[in-house]
């Protein structure tokens, strides 16, 4: 049996430790056209003060072959609002620069204080 050559055997192993890296993500930033949502629009119901108030769910698609960054992603009184946001499962109020990878998605859930 022949040995095998150990130039060989190092010149593969460059080769696999080379090719098997994965590259960094680049994100884009959105303009909203690659977003697609589960509901294009969302009720609230009546809520009373004593009891407690149900949670509403919102899911974002990345339908694009990029990744994407969302700039801002907030409800439309800010840190003023009664209610508080969820997203991918951090919570607040005011969330900037959201990465969203490629053919991905995530969810917004929101509640009253």
């Amino acid at each position: 049996m022949k040995s095998f050559p150990i130039s060989l055997f190092f010149i593969i192993l460059i080769g696999i430790l080379f090719t098997s890296c994965r590259k960094d993500f680049e994100f884009e930033p959105s303009n909203g056209s690659e977003l697609r949502f589960s509901k294009d629009t969302v009720y609230l119901d009546t809520v009373f003060s004593n009891i407690g108030s149900s949670t509403y769910t919102l899911k974002v698609y990345n339908t694009s072959n990029k990744d994407i960054k969302i700039p801002s992603l907030q409800l439309g009184k800010g840190e003023n609002s009664n209610y508080r946001l969820m997203v991918d499962g951090i919570p607040g109020k005011v969330f900037n620069n959201i990465e969203l990878l490629a053919k991905d998605s995530m969810y917004i859930l929101w509640k009253l204080l």
